[in-house]
């Protein structure tokens, strides 16, 4: 259930949806109230589609990159990189599909794949491909990580420096103790006060992504996942 009305919910985060919702309702109020309303859709959308207020957000709420300030790779990528570098000796992959009706190939699938494209040793890649959301994810890695590795073993969890607060309360939650390695931030670091005041297109997207990630510690810090 937890996981069907965090999918349900995650329509109403689109700003999309507020902007479209009250251009709607501007359909069906008195006319005094017409104007207010579009005033208003006017005011949420350059707000969404602006740097001003959500780059200080993500400032606040991402976890501090510690490697490759300047560049955000796929987080695969980090983690083969890590590998090549002989900083890690092993990739865990924990993915399934998280769509709510139909079928998707599981994530963990086809990231294997990449990463044996990338001539990585099989036997250096252990995968889950049953997970939906980061808390399944956390259960059945702890069942891969007894599995296969010892109890001394230490562990890099390599996430979206956005998602790594939830991940890491998650992880910790089922006992497994890891070091953050986060990457993909989404702070725009190059724009200046004034540039930040100019629209542009992916503004929507971040505050989604944001708003997604900030309700969804929320959830779970009441459903006491982390």
């Amino acid at each position: 259930m937890f996981f069907i009305l965090s999918k349900l919910f995650h329509f109403f985060l689109s700003p999309f949806t507020w902007v479209f919702g009250l251009l709607i309702a501007s359909l069906f109020v008195p006319v005094k109230y017409k104007k207010r309303l579009l005033v208003i859709g006017i005011v949420v959308m350059y707000v969404i589609c602006s740097d001003v207020i959500v780059n200080p957000l993500y400032k606040m709420w991402e976890y501090p990159m510690v490697w490759y300030k300047d560049s955000s790779p796929d987080r695969l990528m980090h983690a083969l990189q890590l590998y090549r570098l002989g900083k890690v000796k092993k990739i865990i992959i924990s993915g399934g599909s998280g769509e709510l009706v139909g079928k998707k190939t599981p994530e963990a699938v086809y990231l294997t794949k990449v990463l044996l494209l990338c001539h990585m040793d099989t036997s250096d890649i252990i995968f889950e491909n049953k997970s939906r959301n980061t808390r399944e994810n956390a259960l059945l890695t702890k069942e891969l990580i007894n599995t296969h590795f010892s109890a001394n073993s230490k562990f890099l969890l390599v996430t979206s420096s956005l998602h790594m607060r939830r991940s890491i309360g998650c992880y910790e939650k089922v006992g497994i103790a890891v070091t953050a390695f986060p990457v993909d931030s989404r702070i725009n670091v190059e724009s200046g006060f004034f540039d930040s005041l100019l629209p542009e297109l992916w503004g929507p997207a971040k505050w989604q992504a944001l708003l997604h990630e900030l309700i969804g510690y929320v959830s779970y810090r009441f459903a006491g996942y982390i």
